[in-house]
């Protein structure tokens, strides 16, 4: 690899790193104390239910409910997101 390779990959990576910062970045929470802590899609609601989620997902795994139950649960969680985040997009 050549002096001349490195110095075009190098202008590569910097132009990504300031790209990225603005264009392709997640829109974030503006709630005052949780800025930039969660995504903008992410409604406190949405937010219990994946933290619902997790918890039958241990669940299952200890045999304490059934894999229909979590297969449920997991479902109504993934159209949330599918719907929050296609909202958002709308919103752009």
């Amino acid at each position: 690899m050549g002096a001349g390779n490195l110095e075009k990959w190098e202008g590569v990576g910097k132009s990504k790193r300031q790209g990225s910062e603005h264009e392709l970045s997640t829109p974030m929470c503006k709630e005052s104390g949780k800025e930039g802590k969660r995504p903008a899609w992410l409604s406190k609601d949405l937010l219990v239910k994946l933290k619902g989620k997790k918890e039958m997902h241990r669940q299952w795994k200890q045999g304490q409910i059934s894999w229909e139950e979590y297969r449920d649960l997991a479902r109504l969680c993934r159209d949330g997101l599918r719907k929050a985040k296609g909202q958002m997009e709308l919103n752009l």
